[in-house]
């Protein structure tokens, strides 16, 4: 995925900020997985309020 974004985004070979760039993402992505969960919990916690009503 990050070879993707990165060739999308045009960005060319350069070891060192290549690497700045794909930690960057890497703590991106966990972020974004982190949010996906809480908005399944969300969504989760939601359902079962309109249920008790």
């Amino acid at each position: 995925m990050q070879e993707k974004l990165l060739e999308k985004l045009q960005i060319k070979h350069n070891p060192i900020d290549n690497k700045v760039i794909l930690e960057k993402l890497s703590a991106l992505e966990k972020l974004d997985e982190k949010l996906e969960k809480l908005d399944n919990e969300v969504g989760n916690i939601r359902k079962i309020l309109q249920d008790k009503d």
